[in-house]
């Protein structure tokens, strides 16, 4: 394992982490001051910070120049997150492609050690929810409703993903909480044309069901 020292003005944090403790930072920035970075951060090799923000800032705090630092190859994981970000910076996607970037973010954050879990402390440098909201540019609550959307049945998904309804935003939210036969009826009634609308859809989808 590898250890060098990295500017700390060369460094980015490309995912918004979760926003650091003030307290904490002040106790690695005494800590620091006495006996030195016990533990380097973690970067990939274009100085994206994968772990250590609140050493990092600790740093910062203290004005230093450079950081040890141990570097990572730029993983398929990491490079496909950067893609992830860029194509959703881009406000080129539907919502049904949004709630699949979103889910798939959320998972490749997971397997980096990025994003929060059952168990991790109040410090925690990983991703809350609110975390992941605020890099895209969205609220907590817009977030989940989006990411809802996700759990729409893939057949439906594909078969709506290219046509006007991927972009009704009650209506998708309302179809993934329907069952899956609901959700296949409902689809089938809209691409073939015999419904015009959700509403309509969902009302014979409704019906059929009862019967």
């Amino acid at each position: 394992m590898n250890i060098v020292e990295i500017p700390v003005s060369d460094i980015k944090v490309r995912f918004r982490l979760r926003t650091p403790s003030q307290e904490k930072i002040d106790e690695l920035s005494h800590s620091i001051s006495s006996c030195g970075l016990l533990n380097p951060i973690i970067l990939d090799n274009s100085h994206n910070l994968i772990a250590g923000n609140h050493r990092l800032e600790a740093f910062k705090q203290l004005k230093k120049q450079k950081i040890p630092s141990i570097i990572k190859e730029s993983s398929d994981q990491m490079a496909e997150l950067m893609e992830i970000e860029e194509n959703y910076a881009r406000n080129e996607l539907n919502l049904i492609e949004i709630a699949d970037h979103i889910v798939r973010r959320e998972h490749l954050l997971e397997g980096l050690g990025l994003k929060t879990s059952i168990g991790d402390n109040q410090y925690s440098e990983k991703m809350t929810v609110t975390d992941l909201a605020d890099g895209l540019g969205i609220s907590k609550r817009t977030y989940q409703q989006r990411k809802q959307i996700s759990k729409i049945h893939p057949e439906v998904k594909n078969q709506l993903i290219s046509s006007e309804y991927a972009n009704n935003l009650v209506d998708l939210i309302k179809l993934s909480s329907e069952t899956e036969d609901v959700q296949k009826y409902v689809c089938e009634l809209l691409m073939s044309g015999r419904c015009k609308t959700f509403k309509s859809a969902f009302i014979q989808a409704k019906y059929k069901e009862f019967r």
